[in-house]
């Protein structure tokens, strides 16, 4: 072949590449098949470029992070709307090459030189250029990764990406699994006010400033409260600590799960443009925000989180019940095989007994008095006092069992005193720092009837015969 013919040859080979690559990246794309090839879950990184700046998220083992312009958790509702809306962009229009001209030329669309742009990372690399609005502001001109032409989009993913970085930032500053937590402290005025509580299993206690036992429910929506509470906003950088309290935090709260590590929140001074809201900060975040909701959970006391109620016993773990007051006792043993009680030659039906039980332990206590020695005396808990009843649930523990010994072991046992003037009555359980304050009118009768079933029956009376003599 003459050198003529392989230049003939190596220019069709060039025409050729030239016209398959214009072909390749003006295809037609199926009118309602999204610009985007994304797939939010594959997604590992999105860089947000406009206006001078650039915002940078990533994904770290499944959690967004904003690592530019600062190093800070991503708002993971949000991130993952904009990942959603940009993987479903489909075209409104489209300008094709021939038509950027005049009025719709790249500049005059503001596509060339880019002002903004989403770049979006995972399996490849896909570009979002974006332009000015088209006839209406909900609409923009777009570039997509190497397509030569512009297309008419919806504004939506450029409203949820081109923000100021704070809004941008997560909200919640709060553990987001408080089922998880096991220690929360709260401290106040410098520690001199410090309310504390520790799970074990389902069981929730208060450690400070007493030791009790604490209303798991109570505690519950205490602590969603809590970690509800949102960041309403960011202060600026130069913000000064002083100013919002917390050079010396006024409050700070404690929260750690079960062999994690304790996170850290502190409280400043009330934000008086947002009400129940104050000036928080956390360490490992930086800046200082304005924490929301702040004020209805502040108001928790060890009162509004107690139990106040005796500790319910699981009456299936029963074998006797003893009540006694002064020297009369009412014992109440399982009948074999069967759901009844015995007491003495009565048999009490185990429904009986199940509502007494039930009863007793729904009573609400209405205060709390501590358990001294002043207190225990006025209140009449005194087991040599003929007025104090004493509650006793006992088990019998086979050989067999996982405890150390055979024999019977106490499970609860409450001391009730005798009513007061005030219409109250107060119990004790086991030997607590405190005695529970209960309605008298709920009580009494509740003892009288258990009490009562050492009484024998009355015996049927006989009907007198009407038979004629």
């Amino acid at each position: 072949m003459t050198w003529r013919g392989t230049l003939l040859l190596l220019l069709a080979g060039i025409a050729a590449a030239a016209l398959l690559l214009v072909t390749m990246r003006t295809r037609t794309r199926p009118a309602d098949a999204p610009l985007l090839g994304i797939s939010p879950g594959e997604t590992t990184g999105v860089v947000i470029t406009g206006a001078g700046s650039a915002t940078v998220l990533e994904n770290r083992g499944g959690v967004w992070w904003i690592t530019q312009p600062l190093l800070d958790r991503a708002d993971p509702v949000k991130i993952n709307r904009l990942l959603g809306s940009a993987a479903d962009i489909v075209p409104l229009d489209k300008l094709r090459p021939s038509d950027l001209k005049g009025s719709l030329s790249l500049e005059s669309l503001d596509l060339k030189p880019v002002k903004r742009s989403l770049v979006f990372q995972g399996k490849g690399s896909h570009a979002l250029r974006i332009g000015s609005e088209g006839a209406t502001p909900d609409r923009l001109y777009a570039q997509i990764d190497s397509d030569p032409s512009v297309y008419l989009i919806s504004s939506d993913t450029a409203s949820l990406a081109f923000q100021p970085v704070d809004e941008l930032r997560d909200s919640s500053p709060l553990p987001s699994h408080p089922d998880r937590l096991s220690d929360i402290t709260l401290q106040q005025q410098g520690g001199f006010r410090e309310l504390s509580l520790r799970r074990k299993g389902r069981e929730w206690t208060l450690v400070s400033p007493l030791r009790a036992r604490a209303d798991a429910r109570a505690v519950e929506d205490w602590v969603n409260r809590v970690c509800g509470s949102k960041i309403l906003r960011w202060m600026p950088a130069e913000t000064e600590t002083t100013a919002c309290g917390l050079a010396t935090p006024e409050m700070i709260l404690t929260m750690q799960e079960q062999g994690g590590d304790p996170f850290r929140l502190e409280l400043g001074k009330a934000a008086a443009e947002s009400p129940g809201a104050r000036y928080a900060r956390t360490p490992g975040r930086p800046g200082i925000f304005v924490l929301g909701n702040v004020e209805p959970w502040l108001a928790a006391t060890p009162a509004s989180l107690r139990l106040r109620h005796p500790l319910p016993v699981e009456l299936d773990s029963v074998d006797r019940i003893l009540l006694t007051r002064g020297g009369q006792t009412a014992t109440l043993s399982r009948k074999p095989q069967t759901d009844d009680w015995l007491c003495g030659d009565r048999i009490i039906p185990g429904a009986t007994v199940s509502g007494w039980c039930s009863r007793l332990q729904g009573i609400t206590a209405s205060s709390f008095e501590a358990s001294t020695p002043d207190h225990l005396a006025t209140r009449g808990i005194d087991p040599a006092t003929p007025g104090t009843v004493s509650v006793r649930f006992v088990a019998h523990l086979s050989e067999n069992s996982a405890e150390e010994a055979a024999g019977e072991m106490t499970l609860a046992e409450w001391m009730i005193g005798t009513p007061s003037a005030d219409g109250t009555v107060a119990l004790r359980e086991g030997k607590s720092d405190d005695l529970m304050i209960l309605p008298s009118t709920n009580v009494t009768p509740l003892l009288e009837e258990a009490l009562g079933w050492t009484v024998p029956p009355p015996l049927p009376t006989t009907a007198p015969s009407t038979t004629a003599p």
